[in-house]
């Protein structure tokens, strides 16, 4: 395709303008700065969930069915400090028809998400196809806890088996209903669960537990204390050391250059960080279940079974919520048009964190 057949060119070089036709863009809080490759070209920061570019809509930008390709220089800020976003969105959510182009991590579990960074690719015009049955990691396993995206390959971590040297293992999908055994985390039978599991830093971390809330407090069986792994290939995985005085490492999330990691009641509900070589204590806002830890906009965020916090660094949390709406646990977060969303209990509701308060956007069926 030659420049005179192109539909746009956005250079932007101090500004959104198309240079092969008329589809100007127009700037939303967007500092146009020097190329990190080039001064001479220049280029585009996007510095806040608001940040974008907007072009208006047009019958040229109308691709209906036809062949099209698209090209972009783009560059993520490291280390992260909240959701990479959207490169490319011609969406219309109510009918779901269009495409998007965004640059994400796997965000698995109660866990936050991690700082690997992956080129998503939609297109839509409303069409629900079928699920495809891929298999079951373990036959004994009750549940898959976690599923994460890894060095090109999809890992999915369980909770549980009917002998305790078959539970805490990790499993790589190698297609159609076929897993990979990639080992589990340590040998201690107190260990029943891979609790949480995140990508940071280029390495796949995983947290133990016991996700059988009745039997670890029941008679005739003690659980271990909570302990962080590093997978180290095949079916290795490096121990980095017990983690507070939990039995649960609830959710790990990457932030800032550092692997965070929420514990459970049993060791009063801390969080703590790893500094490569120790666990250092970030405090606990309540005491309560550490459940979620999300990074937005250069916020790190937490929830209790019933609280919201903003971290503040040390061991300092502030509280932004006490049970919105009537709910008394969080057990999702999830970043989405830049703002801070939260999945709940009992209700069902999710809630949006917008201008310092939680909007209740509803229940899901």
């Amino acid at each position: 395709m030659t420049e005179q057949q192109l539909i746009g060119h956005w250079p932007l070089r101090q500004d959104a303008r198309d240079v092969a036709g008329e589809n100007h863009g127009v700037a939303h809080d967007v500092t146009f700065v020097d190329s990190p490759g080039d001064p001479v070209e220049g280029a585009a920061h996007f510095s806040r969930p608001g940040s974008r570019i907007e072009v208006p809509d047009t019958h040229e930008l109308r691709l209906a069915n036809s062949d099209f390709s698209f090209a972009a220089w783009v560059r993520c800020d490291t280390p992260m400090r909240g959701a990479f976003g959207e490169v490319l969105s011609k969406f219309d959510p109510e009918g779901r028809c269009g495409l998007n182009l965004q640059i994400a991590g796997s965000t698995a579990g109660y866990s936050s998400m991690s700082d690997a960074r992956h080129i998503h690719f939609g297109i839509d015009d409303g069409y629900v196809g079928p699920w495809t049955d891929c298999g079951k990691p373990w036959p004994s396993n009750s549940l898959v806890s976690a599923l994460v995206a890894f060095d090109g390959d999809l890992y999915a971590s369980i909770a549980d088996a009917d002998d305790p040297m078959d539970a805490a293992r990790v499993f790589r999908w190698v297609g159609d209903a076929d897993w990979e055994d990639c080992g589990r985390l340590g040998s201690d039978p107190g260990h029943l669960s891979v609790q949480s599991m995140i990508v940071h830093d280029g390495r796949l971390y995983a947290g133990t537990g016991v996700w059988d809330w009745l039997r670890s407090s029941g008679d005739g069986f003690e659980p271990a204390l909570s302990r962080v792994f590093v997978y180290e290939g095949g079916r290795e995985w490096r121990d980095l050391g017990p983690v507070g005085a939990s039995v649960r490492v609830l959710s790990l999330a990457s932030f800032e250059g550092e692997l965070y990691a929420g514990l459970d009641r049993v060791g009063g509900g801390h969080c703590f960080k790893h500094d490569g070589q120790s666990w250092i204590d970030c405090g606990a806002p309540d005491g309560d279940n550490f459940e979620n830890l999300f990074p937005v906009d250069g916020v790190l965020y937490g929830a209790t079974h019933k609280n919201h916090y903003r971290y503040e660094g040390d061991q300092t949390w502030t509280c932004i919520s006490r049970e919105p709406h009537g709910i008394t646990q969080t057990h999702a977060f999830q970043a989405y048009q830049g703002k801070l969303w939260a999945g709940t209990w009992p209700q069902g509701y999710v809630l949006r964190w917008e201008d310092g308060a939680w909007t209740n956007t509803g229940r899901l069926g």
